[in-house]
């Protein structure tokens, strides 16, 4: 799993999510070879806590208004 897609994708099937070795991940249903933002697919699975660099800023920016 090389973790280059976000967590926050809205292709992730959440239904799908399931822990593997304190891992937390669910299937994505883009098949593999499509291209997200310049991104190619590889596999099938993505980490549900990972963050792009785009919502790592959201994220903190939305912390900082609390």
């Amino acid at each position: 799993m090389t973790n280059r897609r976000c967590g926050n994708c809205r292709h992730l099937d959440r239904a799908s999510e399931t822990n593997l070795g304190g891992l937390r991940i669910a299937k994505c249903t883009h098949p593999a070879g499509v291209t997200i933002q310049g991104t190619p697919i590889k596999d099938d699975f993505v980490e549900l806590d990972a963050r792009c660099s785009e919502h790592v800023a959201r994220v903190g920016t939305a912390n900082a208004r609390r």
